[in-house]
């Protein structure tokens, strides 16, 4: 019985770790152009997009954020 206690608890402690390793580039890429944006991986067939989200009004530049479309 504690064998399979201890084979969960090992379990759940390497896929925790795999979840974490995957989720480390999961910040949000800010772009003004969509070729910034190749930094972020994407899966074919999507493509890398700068989504423009606000225009900044302090310098007058568009502000965006990297997705796959």
């Amino acid at each position: 019985m504690t064998e399979i206690i201890k084979f969960v608890n090992v379990m759940i402690i390497l896929l925790s770790v795999f979840i974490i390793a995957m989720n480390v580039n999961a910040s949000p890429v800010l772009c003004q152009r969509n070729y910034e944006c190749y930094e972020q991986i994407c899966l074919p067939p999507k493509k890398h997009w700068c989504n423009i989200l606000e225009l900044v009004r302090i310098n007058g530049f568009y502000l965006g954020l990297c997705a796959c479309i």
